[in-house]
Parts: structure tokens; sequence; C-alpha cells
């Protein structure tokens, strides 16, 4: 009996040796599994900095190289052993990669194992800004609308206060006032959100008026920036064409009927001053140093640059008058848009953005936002 119990104990000996061996084993290859998973996390953040990097250099850099710069960021950088970029259009997809020496799988025969990860980013382009109407004065009432059967469609803001006057004036978007928001008047209706700051407040007056509460939610914006040297001030632009670069020195007066305006960019040093009745031009862009003044009926602006039909570097735009169609921003930063008319035919297609806005009239659609004229800001996201 004796015999057979020690000779039980020495075969639970072994067992349990054989059983410390295994789990021996089975630890060696957690924590090598554990440490290979932790450095796939470090390859995955490679790969995301190389995409990421890729895509900025194609986003931002005049002559891109997202290649050399995704395995920068991927290998120098990110500690990948080497790095797998394609680019694929606006895409750049990365494959960072790490050889890795195993500490205890090697006595089982595996001396190394390789991990990998994969990321792709994507240019993005986003409008520079959303604004049918800008106002950037501080003034208690830098955007103003005043006149019956009015509509703007698109969203409002002033770094000022805002007032709206009149009967059955639509607002297709929202309003943010920073300064003292009012609405005066019958059957004005505001499509969008009504931010607004404590400090400024609000007041609605009037019958059947349509609008959602206002929220203490309002934010000062700073104005796009156009750069009037990318215009002709220093000159003719270098991506103007010598015939469609019209110079002066003075004020430009056009006074007639029926006058269609030769196409291409007029920078003018002064005033430009346009009056009468059945007046186009077809891709024209008209720059001055001071005020820009469009006078009469049925007068047709197309622009010739891709933002811009009226740009007033310090003066004020005025544009008076019935069956006005103009296709472009309308800029003047440091002066005031003062926009009137009846029954137009046509809207403003595009932006205003000015210092201090006034908007007057009756039965028109007067500003229609297009973000086919904004300029856009480049950006990147990763997508995968």
């Amino acid at each position: 009996m004796l015999t057979k119990l020690r000779r039980e104990e020495g075969q639970n000996l072994v067992l349990i040796a054989l059983a410390m061996v295994v789990l021996m084993a089975f630890l060696a290859l957690v924590l090598d599994l554990g440490f290979a998973y932790a450095q796939r996390r470090r390859m995955q953040n490679a790969a995301d900095a190389g995409a990421f990097a890729g895509a900025w250099e194609l986003a931002f850099s005049e002559t891109p190289d997202p290649v050399g710069r995704a395995q920068e960021y991927a290998v120098q950088r990110n500690g990948a052993d080497s790095a797998q970029v394609t680019v694929d259009g606006d895409r750049v997809t990365v494959v960072a990669i790490k050889t890795l020496p195993t500490f205890f799988a090697g006595v089982i025969g595996i001396p190394s194992v390789t991990v990998s990860a994969r990321a792709t980013a994507q240019v993005t382009s986003t409008p520079a800004f959303e604004w049918a109407l800008f106002a950037n004065d501080d003034d208690d009432e830098a955007l103003r609308l005043n006149g019956n059967s009015l509509g703007v469609v698109g969203d409002l803001h002033s770094n000022g206060g805002t007032r709206i006057n009149g009967n059955r004036i639509n607002i297709d978007g929202g309003i943010e006032s920073v300064g003292h928001f009012r609405l005066n008047g019958n059957r004005n209706t505001i499509e969008g959100p009504i931010l607004i700051t404590e400090s400024g407040g609000y007041s609605i007056n009037g019958n059947q008026n349509d609008y959602p509460e206002p929220s203490y939610s309002a934010q000062y914006r700073e104005i796009y920036q156009f750069d009037l040297e990318e215009y002709g001030f220093d000159g003719r632009p270098d991506d103007v064409p010598e015939s469609e670069w019209h110079h002066y020195s003075d004020d430009l007066h056009i006074n007639g009927n029926n006058i269609t305006l030769d196409e291409g960019l007029y920078f003018v040093e002064g005033d430009i001053h346009i009056n009468g009745n059945n007046i186009s031009g077809e891709n024209v862009t008209l720059v001055a140093t001071g005020n820009i003044h469009l006078n009469g009926n049925n007068l047709d602006f197309t622009l010739y640059d891709e933002h811009i039909v009226l740009f007033s570097n310090s003066g004020d735009i005025h544009v008076n008058g019935n069956n006005i169609d103009l296709k472009g921003i309308i800029y003047a930063p440091q002066g005031r848009a003062h926009i009137n008319g009846n029954s137009l035919s046509a809207p403003i297609d595009g932006s205003v953005l000015a210092d201090t806005i006034r908007i007057n009239g009756n039965n028109i659609e007067i500003v229609h936002y297009n973000p086919d004229y904004v300029p856009s800001i480049p950006g990147f996201t990763l997508v995968e």
C-alpha cells in the first residue's frame, strides 16, 4: 500500500510539473501577444499620423509630396519599420508595419511577429463662411431690413444689432445677432434659429409672426478678408489677361442706356458710378478703392472673378433700382452696403459682406446665399 501511494505521488508530481510548464508557456505567449497588441496600437497611431500628414501635404503644400510626408510621420516620427503609402485622388492611405522579436514564443519556434495598422485620411473642403448677409460693425443697427414681402435665403449675422421692420418678410435661414435683435411687423417668418446675447437682448412686436424662441448663444465673428492686392492694387494680376484688365487711375463714370460692359476685371482708383437702364456685364468684377454706385433699371452683372462681383475696399456700395440681377459676392468691409429696390425679378445671387448693411424694398427676394461663390477652406479628416 505504501509503495502504491508513493507511486501515485510521483505521478502527480510529474503531472504538476508538466502543468507548470504548459502554464508558463501559456503565460509567456500571453506576454508576447500583449506586447504585440501594444505595438499594434502604436502602429495605428503611426498610420493615423502618416495619413494625416499626407492629407495635410495635399491640402496646403504648393508642391505636395504626400508619400514622403506620410512616410516621415509614420516611420521617423512614430516608430514604424516601414510604411506603405497610397494616394488616390484626395485620399492618402498608410499601412504602418513593424516586426518585433518575441521574448518567449521563440522557444516554440516563433522568433518574431509582424504587426501592421491601416489609416486613410481625406482632404476636405468647406465654405469659408455660410452667411447670406454679414454685418461687421458693432453699431446697434449694423444690419437693417425694411420693406414688405421681402425675402432672404440663407443665414444672417450681425456683430452689432439687427433690426427687421415690415410685413411678410421671410428669412429662409437663421439669425445671429450679437447686439439687440428687433423684429417689428406682421406675418413675418424666420425659419432658422435666432441666436442672441444676454447683453444684447431682443424685442419682437406685431401679429402673426412665426419664429423660433431666441437662445443666448450668439458669438462675435470676424468678417472674411479678401485681399485687395489680388484684385489689382499692385497692377494687373498674373491670372488676368491684358485684354481683360481694365485699370482706371481716377473715377469711372458709365452713363446711358443699353450698355454692355466688356468682360474682365475693372480696378478703379476712386469711385465707380454706373447710371442708366438696361446695363449689363457678362463676366465682370468691379473693384474700387472708393465708393460704388449702381442706379437704374434692368441692371445685370455676372462675376468675372470666382468670388466677387462688387468690391469697395474703403467706401460704400449703393445699389438702387428695379429688376437688378447681381451674381457674386458684394463686399464692402469698411463701408455700407445699401440696397434699394422694388419688384426685383432676380435676387442678388451670392452674399453681402459689409461693415453695415441697409436693405429697403418691396416684393423682392433680395439675397440668395450661393456657396459656389464662397472661398473654400481646405482641411482633412480621418475616414478609415
